[in-house]
């Protein structure tokens, strides 16, 4: 059910790859993959405050998911919630910096936040 949900994600059918994640879930409610998948079709939804506890449950599951650490920093940076956004972000960053520091240089989910002084600094790191 995994593999179908991240097929429908793939194909934008949202709310379809929601309920195959959630049944994946049911039967495997400890499966990082499938919880962090969650998390990006609730995003991709602007359902942020659910999708940031899903990928709660996939930092729970597998803390050294850089994934996790990302899309929670990207529905926090939603948001508007600037600490949380740096705080999550150097998480994934520490965990794959080349990546992570490459993605969130021109992801526009946290264009609102390049002007502050701890996002700056965090892109400024080496790594």
């Amino acid at each position: 059910m995994v593999q179908q949900g991240v097929a429908l994600l793939a194909l934008h059918r949202y709310e379809d790859a929601l309920t195959s994640f959630d049944i994946s879930l049911s039967i495997q409610p400890k499966c990082y993959y499938a919880w962090n998948s969650r998390g990006l079709v609730l995003a991709k939804l602007e359902r942020h405050e659910e999708a940031i506890a899903s990928f709660d449950r996939s930092i729970r599951a597998k803390s050294d998911n850089p994934q996790a650490w990302y899309g929670k920093a990207r529905s926090c940076a939603a948001l508007g919630d600037l600490s949380s956004t740096v705080n999550n972000l150097y998480r994934a960053m520490i965990l794959s910096p080349n990546l992570y520091k490459v993605m969130a240089k021109t992801d526009s989910e946290f264009d609102t936040m390049r002007h502050d002084q701890r996002f700056q600094a965090l892109m400024n790191t080496s790594g």
